[in-house]
């Protein structure tokens, strides 16, 4: 409805100006400003980041061509009077202003990579057994960490998290739920990292920006951003399975889809939204394709239940 609004009204524009460049009255100028400011207040409230933009970019989108429809009418035959010259070019400046403006509004609903990294970072860690990394986990309490179930599926009794500065500590399993994909290891020293906060999947948006902080195939420490794509998504993964000889093909549902990279050793990455929460986790993807991760409420259920069950 919003965009079909918008529409209209740029429409309405645009044939004036193809009719007769002089047509364009101020009253319908003051209609269309209404309608920006309309989208501004809509724009600043609360609510998904993705929506947010979408409006946003709608807005500048909007100004640009109007801001080009003014300055059509300062051309080879200009405005009829000194008056006119002076109303249009105040309008044409003000409208540069106002794409200024909205431009940092964008760049300010978008995700701070670096600030965000520089945050979360020292909260992931690394998982080495076998002689290499094979995995991502990251700090949920002093003493725990959570990671994938299957990446961790098979390996020895105790394996090595290796934290931000390369301190390695021993982390023994403590447990593991395939049915939420996760699993939970404990180390005996206090880490001193926080342990990442955790926001709820279930209130997360398709064109919602994200960013997964991983260890992709021995590159440790990387951060790659990008959008979810689909959520209650289903994916099949081919997995060691118990009791079985060889890799079969496992079904998952209800996981979140997201459009960046996320493979390999990244497995257990924090899928992190905007504010730095832990919306999901990384469980892997189609290569050069797409990645997905399990959901947060899913995998913080199945890690308190670990905990709280343990010796």
């Amino acid at each position: 409805m919003k965009k079909q609004l918008a529409s209209v009204i740029l429409a309405v524009v645009v044939v004036c100006l193809l009719i007769a460049p002089g047509c364009v009255s101020r009253s319908v100028y003051e209609t269309l400003e209404a309608r920006v400011a309309q989208m501004e207040k809509q724009s600043g409230q609360e609510g998904n980041v993705g929506e947010r933009l979408n409006e946003l970019e709608m807005k500048i989108d909007l100004l640009q061509k109007e801001n080009q429809a003014w300055q059509r009418q300062l051309g080879p035959d200009g405005p009829e009077s000194k008056g006119d010259l002076a109303f249009i070019l105040d309008k044409v400046n003000s409208i540069s202003a106002d794409l200024q403006r909205l431009t940092g509004q964008v760049s300010k609903s978008t995700i701070d990579i670096v600030s965000l990294y520089d945050r979360c970072n020292k909260s992931v860690v690394a998982i080495r057994f076998w002689g290499q990394v094979q995995a991502t986990g990251f700090v949920f309490s002093p003493q725990h960490i959570i990671t994938c179930e299957y990446v961790i599926r098979g390996a020895p009794p105790t394996v090595q998290v290796i934290l931000y500065d390369g301190t390695a500590l021993d982390a023994q399993l403590l447990d593991s739920s395939r049915r939420a994909g996760t699993a939970v290891l404990w180390v005996q020293q206090e880490l001193s990292p926080a342990p990442l906060p955790f926001g709820e999947s279930s209130a997360v948006k398709v064109g919602e920006p994200i960013l997964v902080m991983g260890n992709p195939d021995g590159h440790v420490r990387t951060a790659s951003a990008g959008i979810i794509s689909q959520t209650g998504a289903t994916a099949t993964f081919y997995e060691e399975i118990p009791g079985r000889p060889k890799a079969g093909a496992v079904k998952y549902e209800d996981l979140i889809q997201f459009d960046n990279a996320a493979g390999g050793s990244s497995s257990g990455a924090p899928l992190l939204n905007s504010r730095g929460e832990v919306v999901g986790m990384v469980k892997g993807g189609y290569v050069g394709v797409t990645s997905f991760a399990g959901p947060s409420d899913r995998i913080k259920e199945a890690a308190l239940s670990i905990i709280e069950s343990s010796p």
